[in-house]
């Protein structure tokens, strides 16, 4: 379901996000612009990737599946983007080292 191109889902975790005064995880860019508009902090799913490494949650190459696999089952970034993501998650497990 969509309200104004944006999905009810990330309309909610938009409220969450504002009444909580958290970061909102969303992706696509109708909720980012909304977020943007309504003053909430926002990131992307990247984003909790790349801290689950610096936390040494996982490693590098499991963050790097990771987005592999988000990327086969569909979701879409420019290769500029995913180029950077892959570039932050190899620096930061040289830097793990």
């Amino acid at each position: 379901m969509q309200t104004n191109g944006l999905h009810v889902s990330d309309a909610e975790v938009l409220a969450i996000a504002k009444e909580r005064d958290e970061t909102a995880i969303i992706d696509y860019e109708i909720a980012r612009k909304t977020a943007k508009i309504c003053g909430i902090a926002y990131a992307g799913t990247p984003y909790i990737l790349v801290k689950a490494v610096y936390q040494g949650l996982i490693t590098n190459e499991e963050a790097k599946q990771a987005i592999n696999d988000m990327v086969f089952a569909g979701w879409r970034c420019s290769i500029e983007s995913y180029a950077k993501i892959m570039e932050s998650l190899e620096k930061l497990g040289k830097n793990k080292k």
